[in-house]
């Protein structure tokens, strides 16, 4: 299982409390490290790929690859942008795979820009970063200038968005937004399992958790021996009936017996009730930051901020358990299919 964890830091110097998740991580991908040329910074068992804004302290790019793996940077022949683009290829046993770490300040994209990306890139590949894009499919309230650019480029080379409904930017004052999208190759798809950290770490962004089994050889995929079963039955069907005149038909009964002989396992341990939401997360994160805090002194302010956190968070969750228990006997009284059962 490869563990990686994406992020838009804002500041990466001062972020101590995050150094225990980004080391647990096979590869870290950062945006906005704040670091300059002159600046030192290391992570003890990692390789790291950092661009530095020579000319301002903000910004920056850093990806952090586990010891254990080879990797390179990769050059990317790209136009002029003011999109900041790093690529790192990394080997996990004999198989190799590109990572590719955006940041965008004021998300222009040109198309031109994306297409000459797409071309520089081969699959399998992950692309994640913060692209400060905003569209209602994306849950916002209103649509960016290269919001269309960006999710039409997406669309038009098959690649897949990892992420949820859940929002990664949260601040105070404004409305949460989805700020910071994981996209990968077609193929990755169905390898790949992806997650919103709960704390925010100081930073106004949530760290997103990737896991994968590329490379695996114990990975939840169809085995050689599962494929010949399912292309058995598939052959012997197609010898049997007549009716299947299209590709589309012929997919769906590839699918379906593909799913009636496979058995994928969840790869994630930790779960979440029905009911819980993207800001019971943030939340629970902000009660943890602000404990952490008051536990450096014990007279401070931010013991009286976390006991108001945890107060709105315990009325949140007594609200939202109440909500989804109520939608829950609704949809019970009104299936008939439920009165049949019962009576």
């Amino acid at each position: 299982m490869i563990n990686l964890i994406q992020w838009n830091a804002r500041g990466l110097r001062y972020k101590a409390l995050a150094t225990d998740s980004l080391l647990k991580a096979d590869i870290v991908a950062i945006q906005e490290t704040f670091l300059t040329p002159s600046v030192n910074f290391a992570l003890p068992n990692k390789i790291l790929y950092r661009t530095d804004r020579h000319k301002s302290p903000s910004g920056g790019l850093l990806i952090g690859i586990n010891k254990k793996f080879s990797s390179h940077l990769v050059n990317l022949q790209l136009p002029p942008s003011e999109v900041e683009v790093q690529a790192v290829r990394i080997v996990i046993e004999s198989k190799s795979i590109l990572i590719i770490n955006i940041y965008s300040s004021h998300g222009n994209f040109e198309p031109s820009f994306l297409e000459n990306l797409y071309a520089s890139l081969s699959p399998p590949f992950i692309i994640m970063g913060d692209f400060n894009i905003r569209h209602p499919i994306l849950g916002s309230l209103r649509t960016s200038r290269s919001a269309h650019a960006v999710l039409d480029w997406i669309s038009a080379h098959n690649m897949c968005i990892l992420n949820t409904s859940d929002p990664t930017y949260f601040k105070q004052g404004c409305h949460p937004s989805l700020l910071d999208l994981s996209i990968c190759s077609p193929d990755l798809l169905y390898e790949i399992q992806w997650a919103i950290h709960n704390d925010t770490f100081d930073s106004d962004h949530c760290p997103v958790e990737i896991s994968f089994n590329y490379g695996d050889t114990k990975r939840p995929s169809v085995s050689p021996n599962s494929l010949g079963k399912v292309w058995q039955i598939v052959n012997s069907i197609l010898d049997m009936e007549n009716d299947i005149h299209s590709i589309q038909s012929f997919e769906k009964l590839c699918n379906q017996e593909k799913n009636n002989n496979t058995l994928i396992q969840d790869m994630f341990s930790k779960k979440f009730p029905p009911w819980w939401s993207s800001e019971c997360s943030y939340l629970l994160g902000q009660k943890r930051k602000f404990l952490r805090l008051a536990k450096q002194s014990r007279f401070n302010p931010y013991w009286k901020r976390a006991k108001h956190i945890a107060a709105k968070l315990r009325k949140l969750i007594i609200h939202l358990k109440r909500s989804y228990w109520d939608k829950l006997c609704d949809n019970a009284g009104s299936s008939k299919t439920s009165f049949r059962i019962i009576r």
